[in-house]
């Protein structure tokens, strides 16, 4: 197994903007998290710059992702591709990578009934204290989505790894 922790996993959550980051040390042990936004130039190249670096500096046993190949996913191609690099960087690191379509993801939360996404930040936020200031206002229907919500949709990710892979 890798690095010192058997059960540290990196979650990512790739955005238009660039991508969110969540490092945990077990279930509900957050470690660090952050935002990488990423402005300009090819922002796949960039990002997974960035994404390389905390593989090595972490060192983590695993990587949590969204399955953009689920049946209705919505996602650019752009966002597509950058996820499979992703998955190339992590095979060629020896790092297992799950893909989580959202589907799952809500039945890990099912005791909250989470009706969407927002529900489930809401509910992380009492999860992992740490990151609750972050948590945004809800959305309205004709504002774009509040760049903060990637954090919680890669918590959700990780969270969801050791709710599916708890041994």
């Amino acid at each position: 197994m890798k690095g010192d922790n058997p059960r540290r996993v990196l979650a990512l959550h790739v955005t238009t903007r660039g991508f969110a980051f969540c490092l945990f040390d077990g279930p509900g042990q957050l470690y660090d998290w952050g935002i990488k936004h990423v402005a300009r130039g090819n922002k796949n190249k960039e990002s997974l710059a960035a994404i390389e670096h905390l593989i090595v500096r972490y060192d983590p046993h695993a990587i949590a992702i969204e399955d953009v190949t689920e049946a209705g996913s919505k996602r650019v191609s752009r966002v597509r591709n950058l996820y499979r690099d992703i998955e190339k960087l992590a095979d060629r690191a020896s790092i297992e990578t799950y893909a989580y379509p959202w589907q799952i993801v809500f039945s890990v939360f099912k005791e909250g009934k989470p009706k969407t996404r927002y529900d489930i930040a809401q509910m992380i936020s009492v999860i992992l204290p740490a990151i609750a200031k972050r948590l945004p206002p809800k959305r309205k229907a004709w504002l774009p989505m509040d760049p903060r919500q990637a954090l919680f949709d890669t918590a959700a990710l990780g969270i969801t790894f050791y709710g599916v892979n708890d041994d």
